[in-house]
């Protein structure tokens, strides 16, 4: 029996480390998706404003303007959803170290 004990107990530690070590691999993916977010809004404002700088009338000017505004909301949406995940996963690990220090 005390096998079985030493064993359960050191399922319960490997359950805790999978755990933290999936909370670190949530934290990394949301970092790269903010990340992307990132890269595709400063594209979209680059190719936005050459569109409006260096072609001529009114459509391009207004179709650039456009998709820099697209672009700007694109990185608004970005940061607050990786702003809400990274909330949920620290409030996750709270609930989690809460419950296990009882």
């Amino acid at each position: 029996m005390p096998e079985d004990s030493r064993t359960a107990g050191l399922e319960g530690v490997l359950a805790e480390e999978r755990t933290g070590l999936a909370a670190e691999r949530t934290v990394l993916a949301v970092e790269r998706t903010l990340l992307a977010y990132v890269r595709t809004a400063l594209a979209g404002v680059a190719v936005g404003g050459s569109s409006m700088t260096f072609l001529k009338g009114p459509a391009a000017f207004y179709g650039g303007a456009v998709f820099v505004a697209f672009s700007s909301l694109l990185l608004v949406f970005g940061v607050v959803r990786a702003l809400v995940v990274l909330r949920r996963v620290r409030r996750t690990r709270l609930t989690e170290s809460g419950d296990s220090g009882e």
